[in-house]
């Protein structure tokens, strides 16, 4: 009898036993992280849980995940994870300077520096190994991985060309003169005999260099004109825009410049050269005018647009000039012009 009553003890204890574990066990969901390309870094809550895919095992609720890969952007999300179930999440990268750091050196990753970047022109435009940086000179940029590196600094048509390599946890200041170069009249201009480089040098350095996009936005031939009614109190006016929107193949976000007839009717910047789609969208709206538009909830009323969408290749070092024209109706043309830049480069 004292045998039976010891193992109906035991049998009860691990009937327990497995309930509790079931409980906490139903207390958890399930996150599958895939990424593309693959082998992304992710951290979770801040925590290191090894690279993509991966599934992890993590209490329900709401959680920080970031997926992060080198020579691409860093992606974060906040992801709600059910309860015993299992939640699923894609990481799209896209190309980009994933070194920039928030961080000070120190606390950046093992094996990453950094390095300050001063010039006597202000505002350089900024490409480390072929990606446009967001910031401009003076500078500094942290998290930069140790290996070889190609440093590239414009500015008013004037290029300086700096590979360089990084130890790790060190700290590089690069001090560069624009106007040392466009004063050193003596010596041969890049690309001209007697400048020491070969035909393969100079093509390599010109191929690194970005393309520049000019836009230029002006009426049609029937734009629609500025119209003014009613009082004082209410009136309306013509509003016409075009949004030049522009993204390389396989890239997810656009960028864009935003074009206004009266307003700003001219934008230039760069790209790094490859195939684009190129979008412009045109937009004519009525807007409201008045003092009345103080008092009531007054919106822009759109009464025309037009869309046209295609493909471009940019090339390294030129220049690419789109003439735009927007009559307000359905009528938006544009023409494409192509220059060389021969950009000055050291």
């Amino acid at each position: 009898m004292a045998c039976r009553m010891k193992f109906l003890a035991i049998m009860g204890l691990a009937v327990f036993a497995c309930l509790v574990w079931k409980a906490s066990a139903s207390a958890n969901g399930f996150l599958y992280l895939t990424s593309s390309p693959e082998n992304a870094s992710v951290k979770i809550d801040g925590v290191s849980q090894g690279q993509t895919p991966v599934s992890v095992s993590l209490p329900a609720g709401r959680h920080s995940v970031e997926a992060s890969l080198e020579l691409y952007r860093p992606l974060t999300e906040t992801v709600e994870v059910g309860e015993g179930e299992v939640t699923k999440v894609d990481f799209k990268l896209e190309k980009g300077s994933s070194w920039k750091q928030t961080q000070p050196l120190e606390f950046a990753p093992k094996g990453r520096g950094k390095i300050t970047i001063i010039t006597d022109w202000p505002t350089a435009e900024i490409y480390l190994d072929g990606y446009k940086i967001k910031e401009t000179t003076p500078v500094t940029l942290s998290g930069i991985p140790a290996g070889n590196h190609s440093l590239i600094l414009i500015n008013k048509g004037y290029a300086i060309n700096r590979p360089f390599s990084l130890k790790r946890q060190e700290a590089l200041v690069f001090r560069e003169s624009f106007d040392q170069i466009k004063n050193n009249l003596s010596r041969p201009k890049f690309g001209e005999a007697g400048a020491g480089l070969t035909t393969q040098e100079i093509k390599k350095r010109r191929q690194a260099l970005p393309a520049r996009i000019a836009v230029q936005l002006t009426a049609g031939q029937n734009p629609a004109e500025e119209k003014k009614s009613g009082s004082v109190f209410w009136s309306e006016s013509d509003v016409i825009s075009v949004a030049f929107q522009y993204r390389k193949s396989g890239a997810e976000a656009w960028e864009s410049s935003e074009l206004k007839l009266g307003d700003k009717e001219e934008d230039t910047f760069m790209v790094g050269k490859g195939t684009y789609e190129v979008q412009m969208v045109a937009t004519h709206e009525k807007q409201p005018a008045g003092l009345w538009t103080s008092v009531v909830d007054s919106k822009n009323k759109k009464v025309g647009g037009s869309k046209v969408l295609f493909k471009k290749d940019f090339a390294a070092d030129k220049l690419y000039t789109f003439d735009i024209t927007y009559d307000g109706n359905t009528n938006l043309l544009y023409r494409v012009t192509e220059e060389n830049l021969n950009t000055s480069i050291e």
